[in-house]
């Protein structure tokens, strides 16, 4: 099922009563599981895609995750460490997300900018969104910045984590609202991170963040 509420989730990994109806409802078009260090018995984190949004000269991602309810705290890395996330700016942070278009054969990578010390940086949710000191029991709210995608192109694949898919995700248009400044840790429902637009349609080099998805040997060419 597409379109839950995220709420349902979020009650489903802290407690077995219903979930509060004085907390606003989250629209959830995706989600997925992924396993610590890709180990089948380890403890899980479950992720949210809330909405792949069209702004102008870019896409937002925008997603959540949580741990059950007890569980120890974690590293966000562990939870997503593929050859991709290795050889990237986002290795180990909770940008390291994916978009994916079989239908043109491309994935599409964070855009770059440049920082206020002229080093550049990947316009995703900084390190400290995800609280690697705080046991499970919560969702926290992210963000990445992405090229802009094929405008005919209506569904979308996000990877994330040890290579998880999240098929057919629809592409929208607009920010989320409302938003604020994230600086850390963001609980899902109390504001969305404030993307800043300008810096997406200015970003440094945004083809180098569009990569093949199929890479042609000297034969096929």
């Amino acid at each position: 099922m597409k379109h839950v509420i995220a709420l349902a989730l979020v009650g489903a990994l802290t407690s077995a009563g219903a979930p509060d109806p004085a907390v606003p409802e989250v629209r959830v078009v995706g989600s997925t599981v992924l396993s610590q260090e890709m180990e089948s018995e380890a403890v899980k984190a479950t992720v949210l895609v809330h909405g792949v949004r069209r702004i102008p000269g870019a896409t937002v991602v925008y997603y959540s995750a949580g741990l059950p309810q007890g569980a120890e705290p974690q590293s966000w890395s562990s939870f997503s460490a593929t050859a991709y996330d290795r050889a990237s700016k986002a290795s180990g942070s909770v940008g390291s997300v994916r978009l994916v278009d079989y239908s043109g054969e491309k994935i599409y990578a964070p855009l770059a900018r440049q920082n206020k010390y002229g080093s550049e940086e990947l316009m995703v949710s900084p390190s400290v969104a995800w609280p690697s000191d705080q046991p499970g029991g919560n969702f926290y709210t992210f963000f990445a910045v992405l090229p802009e995608l094929p405008g005919d192109l209506e569904t979308v694949d996000l990877m994330i984590g040890h290579g998880d898919i999240v098929h057919d995700l629809p592409i929208e248009d607009g920010v989320l609202e409302p938003a604020t400044l994230q600086e850390g840790p963001l609980q899902l429902g109390s504001a969305w991170p404030l993307i800043d637009q300008t810096a997406a349609a200015q970003s440094s080099a945004p083809e180098d963040s569009v990569r093949p998805l199929v890479t042609k040997s000297q034969d096929e060419q």
